[in-house]
């Protein structure tokens, strides 16, 4: 018989306890009897099914139960249903304890493949969770180990953190603050859960597993045995082929609490296992503060063979490390140029500064100079001078002495010294180490007749040439110089040049400009980045236009140096580089538009510029348009685009780009300041050409005050014509109309015909419009429109300049009609900050409409955004429309900010948006006070309470220090009172005594701000920036408040509250009290 022909209730119990009942037939009937969907009534419904569930769970020969999804989801539901009784809470329990459930989970985690089936795994997981909020299950501690491992592996395999929670659940069942794992279980867990829990450590709850990490290994009593079970670890990651990198974070976490031999015995093992994190491994170890043995370091590099990294690394930590293999690392360094290499001599040096071994290094780095190696690039003898700076002045005199008397005998020996004549340069120039330059300068004048010895050598190859420029760069001398044909004799050449153009003949200036058109790229890059300045001065023309050309010929990022604001001063120079680029790059105009934006248009002569604009105007793209706007900052008036009025409508019209139409307005605004004949023809051709153009011209115009009406006008009506074929020229027709808004009857056809069915941008233009066309449409009309509409700054600002021109009797009839409305909140909200903002004094009705808006939106339930637009319009109106303010609306004020602060404490939104709106009430506050306080003389609870509010959002939403300061400005407005705020009275005594009540007022409830501090402290973590501007505002309030008022404070508080209270009257007297020196 099927269950759906059973109408009893003992039948249904029957076909329920029959064993052979299929489980799916069984969850299909328990679930429509749970949720009353079956006929047939059974009582205590909730109380038999559980059981009958428990029942068939616990059994122990047919398993079949244990292993169904549906069942245990129908033990979820049942369970569920009993949380509705608590009479039926005891029952849950009893049928839980006699199913003995914790074996029951045991066997679910060690049987049951969930790996095949997450949602099964997700069931099961809620399920055990609903036991444990009720009952505490009991494991043996090698158990929970097990269950935390296989939930572990469950979480790692199928991404879920239910899984991570249950498993930290059951961990902490068995490591509380009294009860921990034993030694065996702990190095069960690193072996059987530690490989899962580090796979998972990106996972949503790192923190919980970073909590058993710490609980397991980091115990204080555990230490002693963090070695071993490392080891453990490392066997079982091994075996479960765990990434190597996820070794090596567990190393570093656990590291520092290890012995150093310790951590060198665990270093090598995880090594044997896990080759491919050697580097990575020690340069962790190496980041920690520990001294590393030099025999380890030195073992770990043979055992390397040399790596580099490693060597490295090696050499970084231990001194003697990298004493012991300086002679095979300047071997290694001896051919080529490899970052790598580079950082190692790097480090070596570093090695030898440390070991105050300099002599030797240099006497290592002379030995192994050779051609093409690393030791001789000025990479590398740029690092050397920078370390050398701490030498003694000793020191240094040795070393230049010892390198200049074997000068002649090996030609290396410039490259060292040009290190050590770098080094003094800085000490010249003053370009960094300020706190030694006075000692290098001393070292630079000792040093002098031995720099100047090199000099008499005259060797000729490159090094000795840096080596010579350097010196003319140190000393004022002007040495006879070889000719020579190297790069770096010719930098030393013009060094003397530049100390004296009177070396510089005609012959030499030739030879100079022969050689640079044969040299490469970067020697021209250095002489355009590095001597332009010279050049402009020593070269004529002609040469000045080779160096020109054979740079930009070549150079494929000539904008770094183009933009140089100082080659922009060398006139000769740069009018040479104009000239080419205008040239040479007419063919391709892109290039031209990317290199002439980079020189100031001052730069350019009026030929060069009409030159570039007619080559310009040819880009199909709009990549010239910045080059021509900045060309036209100063109009030639020549140019094709400023003279050829058919060449400015092809150029406006070609694209959208509004740039092209700023283009435009600049050269007719020109050509009306010169009184030009070409904007009368232009008026004349443009009646019916380009309206583009047009509306430039009119522009121009208007804004020169010579507006064509005639032109004016037909423009209007071709822009109203061009709508009945499409909207392309309705942005035209607003701009036009909003020049001058009387009614025209032709627009209003045309605007019905187009509203009748457009887009949301669409309807906003013809809205913007509609607000230009004076007496044209009722008010309401337009607001019935607008209330339609989606909100933009466009619209709103038509919205405002229409009603402006309302007068005082429209806008309040207008003001009443949306005050009864009830259309949207945030549109209502938006016309009543509008009618707030645009009222005047003369408007009698402004004040009672003032307390009628705030009452309504007090009514409204506002979002954010609206909430923060009325917040900074009452900010407004209290600041500067204080004629409008009554006794009445100042009170709706404060009531506004309290409804918004007690929203914020239940907020959803993001922490910037509660900042926000949080200081805006802090402001409206403040305002309050500064502009109307006189009107809370006898009513100082009002403004005070609710400062208290304020001051829990700072606790509760965990607001950062900007807003602690925030409320600290308020209070200071609260408890500094001047004499402005509080009377309008002009004697000297009726200010002293109205300030002075006012203070005695206040200290009635100002107590309060402190006790509820003491009591929000107790309850909230803070921030400790946003504390301490807190304590600051306690500060002004501790100020304000005499001996007896404090005493009340301390009675009024429990024994908890006032150690609180103390330390923070301490804190004010220690920091917070003024004090005389």
């Amino acid at each position: 018989m099927s269950w759906k022909e059973i109408r009893t209730t003992e039948g249904i119990t029957r076909f329920l306890r029959n064993p052979k009942c299929p489980i799916s037939d069984i969850c299909t009937v328990s679930e429509k009897l749970l949720e009353d969907d079956e006929p047939v009534a059974l009582p205590d419904k909730e109380r038999f099914i559980f059981e009958l569930v428990c029942d068939r769970l616990g059994q122990t020969k047919n398993r079949e139960y244990r292993s169904s999804r549906e069942f245990w989801g129908l033990f979820q539901k049942v369970w569920l249903a009993f949380d509705s009784a608590e009479s039926l809470k005891s029952t849950r329990i009893k049928c839980i304890n006699r199913i003995r459930f914790n074996d029951l989970v045991v066997y679910m985690l060690s049987d049951v493949e969930f790996e095949n089936d997450v949602e099964f795994l997700v069931i099961f997981v809620n399920c055990v969770n609903l036991v444990m909020n009720e009952l505490r299950l009991a494991f043996s501690s090698e158990t929970n180990v097990e269950m935390v491992a296989r939930l572990l592996d469950l979480a790692l395999k199928t991404k879920q953190d239910s899984c991570i929670k249950l498993a930290y659940r059951l961990f902490k069942m068995a490591n509380t603050t009294t009860l921990h794992y034993n030694k065996k279980n702990i190095a069960h867990f690193c072996a059987e859960c530690l490989p899962s829990l580090l796979c998972l450590m990106n996972s949503n709850e790192a923190q919980l597993l970073e909590s058993m990490l710490r609980e397991v290994l980091l115990r204080r009593d555990t230490i002693p045995d963090l070695k071993e079970n490392l080891g453990f670890f490392c066997n079982s990651a091994y075996v479960k082929k765990i990434d190597g990198s996820l070794v090596a974070e567990l190393f570093q976490r656990i590291a520092g609490r290890l012995a150093i031999n310790d951590v060198e015995q665990i270093y090598m093992e995880i090594v044997s296992k896990f080759q491919d994190v050697k580097v990575d491994l020690l340069r962790r170890t190496v980041a920690m503060n520990k001294v590393l043995s030099t025999k380890f370091l030195t073992d770990l590099v043979e055992s390397s063979n040399l790596n580099l990294e490693i060597l490295q690394l090696a050499i970084n930590k231990n001194v003697d490390v990298g004493l012991h293999y300086s002679s095979k690392i300047f071997e290694l360094a001896n051919t080529g140029f490899e970052e790598q290499k580079f950082r190692i001599l790097s480090t070596l040096l570093d090695v030898y500064a440390r070991a105050r071994e300099m002599g030797e290094f240099f006497g290592l780095w002379l030995k192994h100079c050779n051609e093409n190696s690393v030791l001789i690039s000025d990479q590398f003898v740029t690092q050397v001078s920078h370390v050398i700076i701490d030498l003694s002045q000793k020191q240094m005199i040795a070393l230049i002495s010892k390198y200049v008397e074997i000068f002649k005998d090996n030609e290396w020996s410039s490259v060292l010294l040009s290190a050590i004549a770098k080094c003094l340069l800085s000490s010249v120039t003053g370009s960094a180490h300020t706190a030694v330059t006075k000692t290098l300068q001393q070292t630079v004048q000792e040093a002098k007749p031995l720099f100047l010895q090199v000099l008499d050598y005259k060797q000729g190859n490159a090094h000795y040439w840096k080596l010579v420029t350097m010196i003319l760069m140190i000393y004022d001398v002007e040495p006879n110089l070889t000719s020579g044909e190297a790069d770096e004799y010719y930098f030393a050449y013009l060094r003397l040049c530049e100390r004296d153009l009177s070396h510089c003949n005609k012959t030499q200036a030739n030879q100079f400009i022969n050689h640079y058109k044969s040299s490469d790229l970067n020697f021209k890059r250095v002489i355009f980045r590095r001597w332009f300045v010279l050049m402009n001065a020593m070269l004529d023309k002609q040469q000045l236009r080779t160096l020109v050309e054979e740079y930009l010929r070549v150079e494929t990022e000539p904008v770094k140096v183009l933009s140089n604001g100082v080659l922009h001063e060398q006139i000769n120079l740069v009018r040479e580089i104009i000239n080419y680029i205008v040239h040479h790059f007419s063919e391709d105009p892109e290039k031209m538009a990317q290199y002439t934006e980079q020189i100031p248009v001052n730069c350019y002569s009026r030929a060069q510029r009409e030159h570039a604009l007619d080559a310009l105007i040819s880009v199909p793209s709009e990549a010239a348009l910045a080059s021509i706007l900045m060309l036209l900052s100063q109009t030639t008036l020549r140019s094709k685009l400023e003279s050829n009025l058919d060449v400015l409508i092809s150029f406006v019209d070609i694209s959208d780009d509004p740039r092209r139409l700023e283009i435009a307005e600049k050269i007719f605004d020109a050509h009306l300041r010169q009184g030009s004949k070409f904007v009368c023809d232009a008026e004349k051709q443009l009646q019916n050409k380009s309206l583009k153009t047009t509306l430039c011209l009119l522009r121009a115009e208007r804004r020169a005050g010579k507006l064509n009406t005639q032109l004016f006008e037909a423009t209007i009506k071709r822009c109203i014509d061009s709508l009945s074929t499409g909207t392309q020229y309705l942005d035209f027709l607003v701009e036009l109309k909003s020049w001058n808004n009387e009614a025209d009857p032709s627009i209003k056809p045309v605007i019905k015909q187009l509203g009748a069915k457009c887009d949301e941008n669409t309807s906003a233009k013809l809205f913007e419009l509609v607000c230009h066309l004076k007496n044209t449409y009722s008010p309401t009309y337009v607001l019935a429109l607008y209330l339609n509409l989606r909100d933009s700054n466009e619209v709103i600002s038509s919205l405002r300049t229409y009603l402006q021109e309302l007068d005082f009797e429209q806008i309040s009839a207008l003001w009443m009609w949306v005050l009864d409305s009830d259309e949207n909140a945030s549109k209502l909200c938006s016309l009543i900050g509008l009618f707030l903002q645009i009222q005047t004094s003369e408007n009698q009705y402004a004040q009672k409409l003032a307390i009628a808006s705030l009452s309504k939106l007090l009514d409204l339930q506002l979002s954010t955004k609206d909430m923060t637009y009325v917040a900074q319009i009452l900010k407004q109106i209290l600041s500067s429309s204080h004629w409008m303010l009554t006794q009445y609306t100042v009170e709706l004020i404060i009531t506004f900010v309290n409804r918004v602060t007690k929203q914020l404490l239940d907020f959803e939104e993001s922490l910037g948006e509660k900042q926000s709106l949080f200081a805006l009430n802090c402001q409206l506050l403040s305002n309050i006070l500064l502009f109307q306080r006189f009107r809370f003389s006898n009513r100082q609870h009002l403004i005070t309470l609710s400062f208290i509010p304020l001051m829990e959002c700072l606790f509760k939403l965990k607001l950062d220090a900007s807003a602690g300061l925030a409320y600290q400005r308020l209070v200071g407005n609260l408890c500094e009172i001047s004499a402005s705020s509080v009377t309008n009275a002009e004697t000297d005594s009726s200010l002293t005594s109205a300030v002075s009540y006012m203070k005695y007022q206040l200290r009635k409830f100002a107590s309060l701000l402190i006790m509820n501090y003491v009591k929000f402290y107790l309850i909230y973590r803070l921030d400790p920036a946003t504390k301490e501007a807190l304590e600051g505002s306690m500060f002004v309030l501790f100020d304000l408040l005499t001996i007896n008022e404090l005493n009340y404070i301390n009675v009024s508080l429990d024994s908890q509250a006032r150690v609180v209270y103390k330390t923070l009257y301490d804190d004010y007297k220690k920091f917070g009290k003024w004090r005389e020196e």
